[in-house]
């Protein structure tokens, strides 16, 4: 009996973790409530989901300093918030000791208000209203699952460069599906995904031995980004910042193709998920198998 191995990568929307849509357009009511506005637009709100060291805490506070006219909101990870610290859940290793414990964050800005974590609901706490979502993770990540929620809601985003999933999702919320690979969403008219520059996590070198996790004791966090990362990322916010107020029709226009991106990404994996089926049920049939997902 021959065998096939299959090679399709099935998107991580196909197995429902976004939800089912409608997804509330947050983007489109900001646009109405800009466009009714007048000279008195709202404030311009830039949404951070899950705000921890290796999130990038540090960054946004950074930015937040930087930015005093910007209010900038964000999802703790713990039900334990303050407005000084924050840290992730604990975990254990088989001595029982603690190996998931950040360092601590440091003192928050007042324009950056930290709402305590409750799923999908706190999620929309932070994204209603936000014109712009913020993901500078300095951990390369398995996947980016916020930054299509937050298209899917109509808000653009714009994420850290080399990031692994992270940078994937974004490039795949592009036109053409991120064609032109990570230095074309670096410009400035890469929305609705931009790609920003940080300085990530180290991991010593030896701890590749027998321990993929190493505890955050090993993991060198940097407590502040270099002046080059910071300038980049205020940057890409006074932009979007300025063009939200000069700019009612371009920032609508911007909404709606990150929310159509995200809900043809979405629709794209239910496709891939019936193919990769079909082809198990195949599988026996010998041959090779191939084809790309996102």
């Amino acid at each position: 009996m021959s065998r096939r191995l299959l090679l399709l990568h099935v998107p991580l929307s196909a197995w429902g973790v976004f939800g089912a849509g409608p997804w509330p357009d947050f983007g489109g009511e900001l646009a109405a409530r800009l466009a009714a506005a007048g000279a008195a637009p709202p404030p311009f709100v830039v949404a951070c989901p899950k705000l921890t060291p290796e999130k990038g805490l540090g960054l946004v506070a950074q930015l937040a300093r930087r930015l005093p006219d910007v209010a900038f909101v964000g999802v703790a990870a713990t039900t334990t918030t303050t407005t000084t610290t924050t840290t992730t859940p604990e975990e254990e290793d088989d001595d029982g000791n603690s190996r998931n414990a950040p360092p601590p964050a440091p003192a928050m800005p007042p324009n950056l208000r930290l709402l305590r974590p409750g799923g999908s609901s706190t999620l929309d706490a932070a994204l209603r209203g936000a014109a712009l979502c913020l993901l500078p993770s300095l951990w390369r990540e398995a996947y980016g699952m916020a930054a299509v929620d937050a298209a899917l809601r109509g808000v653009p985003v714009a994420a850290s460069r080399g990031c692994g999933g992270l940078t994937e999702a974004a490039l795949l919320l592009l036109p053409g599906e991120g064609e032109g690979g990570e230095e074309a969403a670096e410009q400035e008219d890469a929305w609705p995904a931009r790609l920003l520059p940080v300085e990530f996590v180290r991991v010593p070198a030896d701890e590749g031995e027998g321990d993929a996790r190493p505890p955050w004791a090993r993991r060198a966090v940097p407590r502040a980004q270099p002046e080059a990362v910071v300038e980049a990322w205020a940057s890409a916010v006074t932009a979007a910042r300025d063009e939200f107020s000069a700019s009612p029709a371009e920032f609508a226009r911007r909404s709606a193709a990150t929310r159509a991106r995200a809900e043809a990404l979405v629709a794209r994996g239910e496709g891939e998920l019936r193919r990769f089926l079909r082809e198990v049920v195949r599988g026996g049939d010998g041959g090779g198998g191939g084809g790309r997902g996102g």
